[in-house]
């Protein structure tokens, strides 16, 4: 067994725990972890309680009709684990076999790294000085920016055309789930069986993902793209059909009177919310026009994924001509979907004009989180890059929060994978894969 107890000043009955990135973590107490050698081995994931000072471990067991000796009544043993999920949870630690281990926060995520070392390193405790044990390794916690997006779609399925069955039954159960069987789970489920905090999972079932919860089972489901896509284009049909002056909106009922034959009620709803201004539960919505602009785009990229800039700049317009006069409309602007890495500019070789500029679609969104597959892939996409072009798909993998420190950062990780090749011609500087 080895073990760590931090071991850093008090400040105000609080302990001060400072990472290699010299960000402070409070806790509330001193904390002692102890690791085994198989430490992640037999469960995915370990919860840490936060228990009251004067908390008697030995008389809650007792009092639940156990002992702190080991019991052999699974009855009992499951009542424990009934009443201990009632208690807070400070944090979890999740992990797996030959895989790094994360600590995980309501709102954060940290890697945790062991680190050996050739001297015995004495665990004391900072109040009485006493010494509670020797290690040969410690553990340091990093923050971490972690991208679930591949791994939630890894687990859950789509939410069926017609919707779920009264009669279907879905049981979760994540320990013993088929490996080729997707299904729904709940956000508890989701959090036992991905390495990420409880917050981190949420947003990005929600705003990567664009995931679906069914309201009656409170399990999630990934929205298919092409189903959303088809009933966008029917639902901007309507909008059509519409007399629609400034603002741009639909009646939820009439969308399910005219729809809810072919699709679901709760994906109509799901869709709509996903095109609306903001989140309502109002009869009318109103729908985003900027949204719609980009869904256009999105939809233009769905048929042809690189276009001549010129064509597809034109094409997009043609598709907004209809909405004009709506509130706050814009021209539709290649910049926009640039900037929030939808696409890239790629110039031909032998043709540096205008009109053989090319657009590719490019969603950062999609691509890996490891940072050289996903170099790999813009580079695949698109030869030379100039270091703010990189930086819109490196931004959100990047710990750095200060503009000048997030440069520093990607700058390092540049050097190590890419070469820079100096443009005389534009006095700019670009980026090529080594």
């Amino acid at each position: 067994m080895s073990q760590q107890q931090p071991s850093t000043p008090n400040n105000n009955n609080r302990e001060l725990i400072t990472t290699p990135t010299g960000e402070v973590i409070s806790v509330a107490t001193p904390l002692e972890l102890y690791f085994s050698q198989n430490f992640m081995g037999n469960e995915p994931m370990y919860r840490v309680f936060e228990l009251p000072d004067d908390f008697d471990i030995d008389g809650y067991l007792e009092s639940v009709g156990g002992s702190s000796d080991i019991m052999q009544d699974e009855d009992e043993i499951l009542k424990i684990e009934q009443d201990l999920d009632s208690l807070p949870t400070a944090f979890y630690i999740k992990g797996e076999n030959n895989s790094p281990a994360f600590l995980c926060t309501d709102s954060n995520s940290f890697e945790i790294t062991r680190v050996d070392t050739s001297n015995t390193v004495l665990i004391l405790d900072p109040s009485s000085g006493e010494i509670h044990g020797r290690v040969s390794c410690t553990y340091e916690i990093t923050p971490s920016v972690v991208k679930l997006k591949e791994d939630i779609e890894k687990i859950l399925p789509y939410y069926p055309k017609n919707g779920i069955s009264e009669s279907e039954t879905i049981t979760g159960n994540v320990k013993f789930r088929s490996e080729n069987k997707k299904e729904a789970l709940t956000l508890e489920e989701l959090e036992s069986c991905i390495k990420a905090s409880r917050n981190e999972i949420l947003n990005c079932l929600t705003y990567e993902c664009h995931a679906i919860c069914n309201d009656r089972t409170n399990r999630w489901y990934l929205l298919d793209q092409k189903l959303f896509f088809q009933i966008y284009e029917l639902l901007l049909l309507m909008l059509a059909e519409t007399s629609f002056s400034t603002k741009l909106a639909l009646d939820r009922e009439n969308v399910k009177k005219e729809l809810g034959g072919e699709y679901d009620h709760l994906l109509l709803e799901h869709c709509l919310d996903l095109l609306s201004s903001q989140p309502s539960f109002n009869s009318t919505v109103e729908l985003d026009i900027n949204k719609i602009c980009i869904f256009n785009a999105i939809s233009l990229f769905n048929t042809h994924n690189k276009w001549r800039l010129k064509d597809f700049q034109n094409t997009w317009d043609e598709s907004m001509n209809s909405f004009q006069q709506a509130l706050n409309y814009r021209n539709p602007d290649i910049s926009l979907l640039i900037s929030q890495g939808y696409c890239v500019l790629v110039e031909e070789e032998k043709n540096l004009s205008k009109e053989n500029t090319m657009i590719h679609f490019l969603d950062r969104r999609d691509l890996p989180s490891q940072y050289k597959e996903r170099l790999t892939r813009m580079f695949k996409c698109k030869p030379k890059w100039t270091f703010n072009e990189i930086l819109i798909y490196f931004s959100e993998l990047m710990l750095s929060k200060s503009e000048n420190a997030l440069h520093q950062e990607l700058e390092t990780l540049l050097k190590k994978h890419c070469k820079i090749q100096q443009s005389v011609l534009k006095k700019e500087k670009f980026y090529l894969m080594k």
